[in-house]
């Protein structure tokens, strides 16, 4: 007697741009790690060596701590959570529902555990979202040691660059991922 067929394994045919997100935003982290402690201690150097205008190296510092702080903050909620929730139970939609009926019309094993577990993947999505939506003011902030510093050195150019690049990048998916929610998947 011959052994039983396997059933087919369905996989999708478009890949998962909300893994691409987290890849970059992973790369992200280390990258700003190194990004930020040059960019402090060239700050360092200039305000020891170098001679500034009224107020403009204190705007100037404001600026690269502040965007130290902001893209710190951008990359813990990026890395908290998806884009991309298996679950399909687990949607605000459905707990706001649960919510509103009060648990009257629920199954007799749906525990809060449930609730619970969609509020939490709920709020791991708004902090991606937020995430998204904090690469704005890190990319100006970018821009600015990019071109409106009062002196810059040509490592800061290539630093900026690569970092506006991955801004950019991050975005290119995140978009791609909110557009490919429109679509249906597609099977082999």
């Amino acid at each position: 007697m011959p052994p039983p067929k396997k059933p087919p394994i369905h996989v999708p045919k478009k890949a998962n741009p909300s893994l691409g997100y987290e890849v970059l935003i992973y790369l992200n982290s280390f990258y700003f790690g190194m990004f930020a402690c040059c960019e402090l201690s060239m700050g360092l150097l200039k305000a020891i060596n170098l001679s500034y205008p009224n107020n403009v190296l204190a705007r100037d510092s404001g600026v690269v701590i502040g965007l130290c702080i902001l893209e710190t903050i951008r990359i813990i909620l990026g890395r908290r959570g998806s884009l991309a929730e298996k679950n399909a139970e687990c949607n605000f939609s459905f707990f706001l529902e649960t919510i509103a009926k009060g648990f009257r019309d629920t199954p007799k094993d749906f525990g809060i555990e449930k609730i619970y577990t969609a509020q939490s993947q709920f709020d791991h999505r708004w902090q991606v979202i937020l995430s998204v939506f904090l690469t704005v003011p890190c990319f100006f902030g970018v821009a600015y040691i990019l071109l409106l510093q009062e002196y810059k050195l040509r490592l800061e150019y290539v630093l900026c660059t690569l970092e506006i690049g991955l801004y950019l990048t991050e975005v290119w998916y995140a978009i791609l991922f909110v557009f490919s929610l429109c679509r249906p998947v597609t099977f082999e």
